[in-house]
């Protein structure tokens, strides 16, 4: 019988290929990329956030919140 101490070192070995994969797969493979779609007007929009020249690290107004 294989004790769970000896289990640590391939399960952690494992978890470590299982996220360079997936990180690889996001990244370089962009297996994902259409899961994200623009704005028909993406460019005004931006326009529109730069305009009211928001402080860095606020996504969203106050008002917005719930």
């Amino acid at each position: 019988m294989i004790s769970l101490p000896q289990l640590w070192l391939p399960i952690l070995v494992s978890a470590v290929l299982v996220f360079v994969a997936s990180s690889l797969i996001h990244m370089v493979v962009k297996w994902h990329n259409s899961d994200y779609l623009t704005l028909y007007n993406e460019e005004e929009v931006r326009a529109a956030i730069r305009k009211t020249n928001p402080a860095p690290g606020s996504i969203c107004s106050p008002a917005s919140r719930t």
